[in-house]
């Protein structure tokens, strides 16, 4: 078998101890087909392994898929998360292929073939104007573009290191450092906005190659950017604008004089947090948190998980027609929105902080409702938005009137059952995310269940 030995580790964090194995069926699931919003599979087999390609949907294995988009005539692009690809499924034939990744983990493929390169993890993906395909490689710390007309496969932004630079410098998107990206989603101006995970910031990336945070923009210390003009070196590293170089450690910051090869301390206030002083470096502060409601995007807190055992988390959606920026705060168990025209964040979904998860709320405003781990968001034509409420193990909505309801899945129940009959009957397990069709078409990635789900309109 191609990489399990390499990624079954991985998958023991994301699952958990207590982990049921999902079920396993050589059988061809039930037909959806006359049937107004009925469940089925589409791909998978419940299997977690490495599965065929140019085969039928519900014969090919998969292993934690994660994310996916629907493209303008109905195709399926979904990511089969533990073997590192991205593959189709076509509704028309049922018959699914990889179109980038060979199922070894790796970082290769810079103007190669997509089908012969190596990812980390891919996690989220979103199509450019051009018809393009744009890749969150999460493990990788980039995101990655597949030219459709020509199957190559480029990096456009990022180095690869897990960490946080870049900001400000005019055609710096490849010298930024970005940590787990998780998602990517576009304007209709070219901007690219990025879930910057481990980073708890949203970044965007602009038609000058210029990267900037737009969500969270927190700091320790924060001298250098009190005054506008941070100094930054070549690659868009923070630096304190004198020849000393100073670096974080334990949350405050150390002063190195290479000079006179000495370390000193600088001091700390009563809660821990480094006290700015002229020329300090600026430092992020990747906390993460709750806060900013009703304020600047820029001064408020997200939270998703930035350990190594971290999870894919905080996946985003634009509403283009409002300039609106929806982001699945799961860290904080509720959907937040930004308004990018006036920079403002407000709570969309759910009772916001990281104690506040819970199942709470259909048919009530969404704003008081409780979610549990939401992973992604997506659009309905209508507006309405769809969330994948991962820990709950089911699919909300929340329609124009802003009332919340399920839409797939029983709330709070986690298994595997339901194919061919009402999605409200179903039982998902931890579905990380969704993708909506032009037609109306939605797509469960119901990841612990090892299968993509299509629920129909």
């Amino acid at each position: 078998m191609k990489n399990l030995k390499n990624t079954a580790w991985l998958l023991m964090l994301a699952t958990g101890a207590c982990q049921t194995a999902a079920p396993v069926s050589s059988n061809e699931p039930p037909s959806c087909s006359g049937q107004s919003h009925c469940i089925t599979t589409v791909v998978g087999t419940g299997q977690a392994a490495f599965g065929d390609d140019n085969v039928l949907g519900w014969q090919s294995a998969l292993y934690s898929p994660q994310d996916g988009v629907v493209d303008g005539k109905g195709m399926l692009y979904y990511i089969d998360w533990n073997n590192h690809r991205i593959r189709t499924w076509d509704p028309k034939s049922g018959l699914t292929t990889t179109i980038a990744g060979t199922g070894e983990l790796g970082d290769l493929g810079g103007g190669e073939p997509a089908i012969d390169g190596r990812m980390n993890h891919p996690t989220g993906l979103a199509f450019a104007a051009n018809g393009d395909l744009l890749v969150a490689a999460w493990h990788n710390s980039k995101i990655k573009r597949i030219n459709m007309q020509t199957g190559i496969l480029d990096d456009i932004c990022g180095t690869g290191a897990r960490a946080f630079a870049g900001d400000g410098v005019v055609g710096g998107a490849m010298k930024a450092k970005l940590d787990l990206p998780a998602a990517v989603a576009l304007d209709t101006q070219g901007n690219m906005y990025i879930a910057d995970q481990a980073n708890q910031r949203i970044r965007k990336v602009d038609a000058q190659d210029t990267i900037t945070t737009v969500v969270g923009d927190n700091w320790w210390t924060d001298t250098g950017r009190q005054s506008g003009n941070p100094c930054v070196d070549a690659s868009g590293n923070y630096t304190n604008c004198t020849t000393k170089v100073l670096v974080s450690k334990d949350k405050a910051v150390w002063m190195y004089d290479s000079g006179a090869d000495t370390v000193g301390h600088v001091q700390t206030d009563a809660t821990g947090a480094p006290v700015p002083y002229t020329g300090a470096i600026p430092i992020p502060d990747l906390i993460g948190g709750y806060s900013g409601d009703g304020g600047p995007a820029l001064s408020a807190h997200i939270q998703s998980p930035k350990t190594q055992s971290a999870v894919p988390a905080g996946r985003i959606v634009l509403d283009t027609t409002k300039s609106w920026l929806y982001i699945a705060d799961t860290g904080n168990n509720c959907v937040r929105v930004v308004d990018l025209t006036s920079g403002i964040i407000n709570t969309f979904a759910g009772t916001c902080g990281g104690d506040k998860a819970g199942y709470a709320g259909d048919g009530g405003d969404a704003k008081a409702a409780q979610l549990n781990q939401p992973s992604d968001v997506d659009l309905f034509a209508d507006g309405s938005l769809l969330i994948a409420d991962k820990e709950n193990h089911c699919m909300r909505k929340v329609g124009t009137d802003g009332k919340i309801s399920t839409f797939a899945g029983k709330c709070g129940q986690i298994g595997f059952s339901g194919d061919g009959g009402d999605a409200n009957s179903a039982l998902l397990n931890r579905p990380y995310g969704a993708a909506i069709g032009p037609d109306g078409t939605v797509y469960v990635h119901d990841t612990h269940n090892h299968r993509v789900r299509v629920v129909t309109k």
